[in-house]
């Protein structure tokens, strides 16, 4: 597959088969994420891929999911919850921030997560919608902040993409077989060439 195909082809995953991913391919998912780019090269982000069920569970209780459709697309533990959440962290500055250039980085390690995802036949939803502090104190974060999480499984579902133009809807739905379609611009809507 290539790059562009694996563009078109990754579409956010809320609903997982309940089949482990083993550590081997877990541990790819993380260098994935390694190989991105970083800002000056620093390299603060770091990793907990959270994989025992108890903790998967206690982490998903955190979580909010599809907000358009909820609760239509909220996974549930052992019927269609994800195999893993991968927590991305970092230290935060003097002033107990994330600078813009660190959550810049921590973007470019998601995408390429999820990219060497589809190569492996694994979806992925990018959370930053959760309890931040329990999630932290869940984890023994401290003194690192959490800034996101990624569902991670073996898909349960094909969601669809829709092209769009700005003024058309950008939320997402469900058609009548409980098929999600995901509307996003066309390149040549958003852009302008000089």
């Amino acid at each position: 597959m290539d790059v562009q195909e694996a563009i078109e082809k990754r579409r956010t995953i809320r609903f997982f088969q309940q089949r482990a991913i083993d550590d081997a391919t877990l541990m790819s998912l993380v260098d994935a994420a390694c190989l991105a780019p970083s800002a000056a090269n620093r390299q603060v982000l770091r990793y907990k891929m959270i994989r025992t069920p108890e903790l998967r569970e206690k982490v998903l209780a955190e979580t909010a999911w599809a907000g358009y459709i909820t609760p239509k697309r909220t996974p549930v533990p052992g019927e269609n919850g994800p195999a893993a959440f991968l927590a991305v962290l970092a230290p935060p500055d003097e002033r107990g921030e994330i600078s813009p250039m660190i959550m810049a980085d921590s973007g470019a390690a998601i995408e390429a997560v999820l990219l060497r995802g589809i190569s492996l036949g694994i979806g992925g939803c990018w959370i930053g919608a959760f309890q931040h502090e329990n999630v932290e104190r869940l984890l023994n974060a401290s003194p690192l902040k959490v800034l996101f999480l990624v569902a991670l499984g073996y898909p349960a579902e094909t969601p669809v993409l829709e092209r769009i133009v700005p003024g058309d809807s950008i939320r997402y739905w469900l058609d009548e077989g409980n098929v999600l379609h995901v509307p996003k611009h066309k390149a040549e809507s958003v852009t302008i060439l000089l």
